[in-house]
């Protein structure tokens, strides 16, 4: 991922480089930008997660199945971006999406048979209900147990 500030904004801004290899990219995440759906967060292997928003929704789908795609050749070893699936006896699994319900049903599952710490499993639920650190008003919570 390439991100540069608009030249609007800011004439010859930064600009920041992300790799979507496989061996970087852990997770994503639909995320709010204000009151609309618009953007997105990356989750890398590192630990750290980056936050990009979108003009429209529509903007962030295209660059998650463009993420998706890079990822799915990456891990095939091909370098051109084709909609053919390669045949290949091992499946691709895309790095999860954090706010579809199946992640949500696994951590529960996980949580249940002890494999999962009180601490992830709430992670867990605050990024299935799309709350981040990159956002004051949608920090995550704790719940305070005495």
């Amino acid at each position: 991922i390439h991100f540069q500030v608009a030249s609007y904004w800011e004439p010859g801004g930064e600009s920041w480089n992300w790799s979507l290899a496989p061996s970087n990219w852990v997770a994503y995440a639909r995320r709010y930008e204000g009151l609309r759906d618009i953007a997105v967060e990356w989750y890398w292997k590192d630990g750290t997660s980056t936050l990009i928003a979108f003009e429209k929704t529509r903007d962030r789908e295209k660059a998650i199945q463009a993420a998706i795609l890079v990822y799915s050749n990456g891990i095939n070893g091909t370098t051109k971006f084709s909609n053919k699936r390669h045949r290949n006896k091992n499946k691709i699994i895309p790095p999860r999406c954090l706010t579809n319900p199946d992640f949500m049903e696994e951590a529960l599952r996980e949580w249940q048979a002890d494999r999962l710490s009180n601490h992830d499993y709430l992670m867990a639920c605050n990024a299935a209900a799309g709350r981040t650190f990159h956002d004051w008003s949608r920090y995550p919570v704790f719940p305070w147990v005495l």
